[in-house]
């Protein structure tokens, strides 16, 4: 009953719900803005350039890659011969023949860039075998199995669908609304203990039959659904957003077929790791909920409890620019790295844990569990006193 009774609250909060509309509203905006749909004066362009698009999207044949480059000679020829005025000719997709040109040249570049990935990844594969027989000799051992770790990985690895990856990579490295997200949870959680405290409600309900250990675990609880629910509402709309502003296809291509992700360590799909960074987004929010729960419970009013939220949050900010040598390795178990989890994923990393190469993500993730249970530890033991 007393979990109903927190999500309850958390509801009645006008102040947190006018917020997260918002902060949707701003964040929605901000993506259209970032995208050409904007731009009345390409309205012909955009709509010609997706006639184009979904001709071409999908298996990489033949054909189609001499359909797109004789279209393109045709356009420079068609532009070279006619001069252009700035009256648009229903006859390109563009309105203009360099237009189309440009656009059928695009298309080649990238088709080209995909289906070179295969014989560039066997190089990255037989230089990995190189290195095992030269290790090999000098009995190197961790350098050894960390180079047939890079084998394994990179082996088999090709690209035969052509979908535009440019929407990916801009969703991908979208940290917009990781930040709105991140200024809700403070905002919600850092109130959570100190609220209660100011109104008397704290030492009431430390007389009830939920006191102690059973009062403060279901605090937690509240704070995990309320983490879960904000993190998959902006999801979702960053999803719908994306899609409509950069005509998403292609889930199913795999994730080094987007750009900054060549060299990645995972053999998923681009739809299996949204999932994945939904999932490890979670735990980094669920993570400074933690922090900002524990200041609440150490703080002697609600100003005080947020100020000292945000002060130890502009210091993470700041630790997580900094990126030099030995120190960098320390920060990277700053929460806040578990929202930009591009470069976490971007390329292969390993830690050499005795005599074994561990995938430096997989040591990350579990290093933030351990964090994270300690936090909750500190918040049952000091929540109960």
């Amino acid at each position: 009953m007393i979990l109903i009774f927190e999500l309850k609250k958390f509801f009645r909060q006008k102040n947190i719900i006018i917020c997260i509309v918002l902060f949707l509203i701003l964040n929605i905006y901000n993506i259209y803005t970032q995208s050409n749909f904007n731009d009345k004066s390409m309205n012909m362009f955009n709509t010609g350039s997706l006639e184009f698009y979904t001709t071409i999207e999908g298996y990489i044949s033949p054909e189609k890659i001499q359909f797109i480059s004789e279209y393109s000679k045709q356009c420079e020829n068609d532009f070279r011969e006619n001069q252009e005025t700035i009256v648009e000719n229903l006859k390109y997709y563009t309105g203009f023949a360099y237009g189309d040109m440009n656009m059928a040249q695009e298309h080649l570049n990238e088709i080209s860039r995909l289906l070179s990935y295969a014989s560039q990844s066997t190089e990255w594969v037989e230089e990995a075998k190189y290195n095992i027989n030269y290790y090999d000799l000098i009995d190197n051992q961790y350098m050894k199995k960390t180079n047939k770790e890079i084998v394994n990985i990179y082996s088999g690895r090709y690209i035969n669908e052509y979908y535009k990856t440019d929407g990916f990579c801009s969703l991908l490295n979208y940290n917009f609304s990781s930040l709105l997200i991140f200024l809700l949870i403070i905002l919600y959680s850092s109130q959570m203990f100190v609220s209660e405290k100011e109104s008397g409600m704290y030492e009431l309900i430390m007389t009830t039959e939920h006191r102690n250990v059973g009062y403060v675990l279901t605090k937690l609880k509240s704070l995990i659904l309320y983490c879960v629910f904000l993190t998959a509402m902006f999801y979702i709309v960053d999803l719908i957003s994306f899609y409509k502003c950069y005509y998403l296809r292609g889930f199913d291509l795999p994730l080094y077929a987007v750009n900054g992700f060549e060299k990645t360590p995972l053999n998923i799909k681009i739809w299996q790791y949204i999932l994945l960074s939904f999932f490890i987004n979670l735990l980094g929010y669920f993570l400074i909920s933690l922090i900002c729960s524990y200041i609440s419970i150490i703080s002697k009013n609600g100003q005080s409890a947020i100020i000292i939220a945000l002060i130890v949050f502009a210091l993470l900010i700041c630790l997580n620019s900094i990126e030099v040598g030995k120190i960098q390795n320390i920060l990277d178990f700053n929460p806040l790295k578990l929202l930009q989890i591009q470069n976490l994923f971007a390329s292969f990393k390993a830690l050499n844990f005795f005599g074994a190469p561990i995938p430096y993500y997989f040591f990350i993730l579990v290093i933030n569990l351990v964090i994270s249970f300690i936090f909750s530890w500190y918040i049952i033991k000091r929540g109960v006193k």
